[in-house]
């Protein structure tokens, strides 16, 4: 389901060029965290029910390509899923491994091949390569001492904490 999502955001994103006002795009991705935080229990985002996986591609790989970035509409996904710290771990990382080589492919042939797209040089793709690696290492550290309940509370302070930053971001930039 993932990959039918990842796919129809990535043809129509392909498709048609749309270029948002920033300030409109961090009040965005700033807003749905805590829209989907409000949500009750029986709505709640949850990437174990029916059709969620094609709805988190879609999101994902289109606000990946429209805003350059997704990481806090996937993570809304996972923190009222009954999946354990590992499980969660496991699956964010494929999604995103995924919807990172779309983004390689939408950005460098899609965007790349547009007259004065941008052109990134051969470096800039092992560097992304080589701190991916030492992330996913290295957090291994932190995953192992935590409990799933832990994990689960720290996730979803984070993905808030993320969204206010955005939704600061976006009225300062609205606002100046």
């Amino acid at each position: 389901g993932y990959l039918v999502g990842s796919g129809v955001a990535f043809a129509l994103f392909a498709w048609i060029a749309v270029s948002p006002p920033t300030a409109a795009v961090y009040l965005t991705l700033g807003v749905i965290p805590f829209a989907a935080a409000a949500l009750p229990t029986r709505w709640a985002l949850d990437i174990e029910r029916q059709g969620a996986p094609m709805l988190v591609g879609f999101l994902v790989m289109g606000l990946s390509v429209f805003a350059g970035v997704s990481g806090p509409v996937l993570d809304i996904f996972f923190v009222r899923t009954a999946l354990d710290r590992r499980a969660i771990v496991a699956t964010k990382a494929l999604t995103q491994t995924i919807g990172h080589c779309l983004k390689l492919a939408y950005f460098s042939l899609v965007i790349g091949d547009a007259p004065g797209g941008p052109v990134l040089p051969p470096v800039v793709y092992v560097a992304a390569i080589g701190t991916a690696l030492v992330g996913t290492s290295s957090a291994r550290f932190v995953l192992d001492r935590l409990s799933n309940a832990t994990f689960l509370r720290w996730s979803r302070r984070l993905v808030l904490g993320v969204g206010a930053a955005y939704l600061g971001r976006g009225l300062w930039l609205a606002l100046v």
